[in-house]
């Protein structure tokens, strides 16, 4: 699956850079994380709902996940891995910025 995609924010270059140095900031991005234990490799578990792909009397999965988040000037990198019921996941999420007048 990929999903990409261009959108402008009205702040400074500056102030988006600040935002993405604090992974606190983009955690809440992340759906279905908990029990967070930041590190180098942050450690987490995941719960998602998938009660809408009609799975039986299944209504939610759930596992573990580590990623590495890598914040270099103007680009965020997350990469990940994990096991949910049994299903190995894995993950990159790329994020890249710049100036676009007084925006970014």
């Amino acid at each position: 699956m990929e999903y990409s995609g261009t959108f402008i924010v009205d702040y400074p270059l500056d102030d988006v850079n600040n935002y993405f140095s604090d992974i606190n900031n983009v955690i809440p991005c992340l759906p279905g994380i908990y029990d967070l234990k930041i590190g180098e490799i942050i450690q987490c578990r995941v719960k998602f709902d998938i009660s809408e792909e009609g799975i039986g009397n299944l209504s939610t999965v759930s596992g573990k996940m580590s990623f590495k988040y890598n914040k270099n000037e103007n680009r965020v990198n997350i990469n990940g891995k994990g096991k949910i019921e049994g299903s190995k996941i894995v993950f990159n999420i790329d994020i890249t910025y710049e100036k676009y007048n007084d925006k970014t």
